[in-house]
Order: C-alpha cells, then sequence, then structure tokens
C-alpha cells in the first residue's frame, strides 16, 4: 500500500511539472510552485527527484525513446512511402498517448540538455530522407538538392507538429497529417523529376 501511494504521489509530482514547464518554461519554473501545484512539501519533491533536471529528465526521457526508436527502426531497411507513412502513424500513436510531455520536448525544452532534440528530428527525418534511392540519385547528380532536401524536412516535421498540436479530434488529425504526408511526397517527387526529362 505504501509503494503505492509513493507511485501516485511521484505521478502526480511528474503531471503537475509537465504543465507547470509548459506553462511558464523550464527555467521559470520553480519547485516550490511546483509543490504547492503538486499539494507536497518541497523536501518530499526531493525524495523522488534530485533536482530540476532530474525531474524534467524523467518526465521527457521515455517519449524520446520512443521517438528515437523510430529513426533507429527506419535506419535498418532502405526506405520506402509505406515504411514512411507507419513511421508517421507511429510518431501520431506518441503524440496521442503523450501530448503534454510531447510538446514540451519539442517545443518547451530550451535551456535543458533535450534543447535540440526537434533540430535532431528534423536531422534524423532529413538523413533518411537522403537515403530514398530517387533522392539518392538526384543528389548525386546535384549537390544543391541537400539544401532542398533540408528545407523539405523542416517543412515536413514543422508541418506535422502543427496538425497534431490543432484542436481538433483525433480522426482529423490522422486525415489531416495523412494528407499532408501525400502531398509533400508528391512535392519531393516533382522536385526529383524535375531537369531529368
Amino acid at each position: 500500500m505504501a509503494q503505492m501511494l509513493k507511485d501516485s504521489v511521484r505521478q502526480r509530482i511528474m503531471g503537475e511539472a509537465v504543465n507547470q514547464f509548459n506553462e511558464t518554461g523550464y527555467v521559470q519554473s520553480k519547485m516550490k510552485d511546483l509543490a504547492i501545484r503538486a499539494n507536497v512539501s518541497v523536501g518530499n519533491i526531493y525524495r523522488y527527484f534530485n533536482n530540476k533536471e532530474d525531474l524534467f529528465e524523467s518526465i521527457v526521457q521515455p517519449v524520446i525513446e520512443k521517438i528515437e526508436d523510430i529513426f533507429d527502426e527506419m535506419q535498418k531497411y532502405t526506405p520506402t512511402y509505406e515504411m514512411t507513412k507507419e513511421s508517421a502513424a507511429t510518431f501520431i500513436n506518441i503524440y496521442l498517448q503523450y501530448q503534454d510531455i510531447f510538446v514540451l520536448v519539442l517545443e518547451n525544452s530550451s535551456n535543458t540538455r533535450f534543447e535540440t532534440m526537434k533540430n535532431d528530428i528534423i536531422e534524423k527525418f532529413t538523413q533518411n530522407v537522403l537515403r530514398f534511392p530517387a533522392i539518392t540519385k538526384k543528389v548525386s547528380q546535384n549537390k544543391q538538392f541537400i539544401f532542398y532536401v533540408k528545407a523539405f524536412s523542416v517543412a515536413f516535421i514543422n508541418g506535422v507538429i502543427s496538425i497534431l498540436k490543432e484542436n481538433c479530434s483525433i480522426d482529423e488529425k490522422i486525415e489531416q497529417v495523412t494528407f499532408f504526408l501525400d502531398n509533400m511526397r508528391n512535392m519531393l517527387i516533382r522536385a526529383c523529376e524535375k531537369e531529368q526529362r
């Protein structure tokens, strides 16, 4: 029984910390304010977490690992459109399961060791796009195409995040991400075909 109480207190602290970090930012968040929100003493917070950084890491690490798993899996195979769709679906599921933490990781992690996570995702996505056979061929003919792929990746990741943050149903989000993915894919195909005719 005592262990359940400890777990529930720890989860309450973490839940309130997510809200506080998203509302006020990591730097501006104070442990004493979190203690009030979580209805615990500051000392009690330190029984569960060494410091604010440890608390932040405990919150975001599981989500970061899930996101990184997507890209690690993609690296195992020659990329295909179907694989990209599956990866996007997994990305959406992570978002749906951990919405507030997802936003915290990708939008509100300034001044933490995770502040480059969004850029890291964009870089990994760029590297995966560059592995598509048609893209590899285009880059071998035109090195400047790498800049296009990087810009494409920024637009794609930010576009997906923007759609996921919209105030609409889960089904609408999935439909819009699928539509966006199809259109971005078509745009990339057209760019690859340009000047090859």
